[in-house]
């Protein structure tokens, strides 16, 4: 959302407009991916390991960075 406006204001040129906006999209794949697996991972701990899972979920916002 926060980049959609550059892409609108690329695509006046609609080469420019894609290629930005594949572009922003690729940078922001990763990130998100990793999110998500990060989330799988805390439910497989929750499920194969409750004490530990459970203490990891408590633990981890404290340990996260906030971007």
């Amino acid at each position: 959302m926060v980049f959609r406006p550059l892409v609108v204001f690329a695509d006046v040129i609609p080469l420019f407009g894609t290629l930005l906006g594949a572009g922003i999209g690729a940078l922001r794949g990763p990130r998100r991916g990793g999110a998500v697996a990060r989330h799988h991972r805390r439910d497989a701990w929750i499920f194969f390991r409750p004490l530990l899972g459970i203490a990891l979920l408590v633990l981890s916002p404290a340990a996260s960075p906030r971007s």
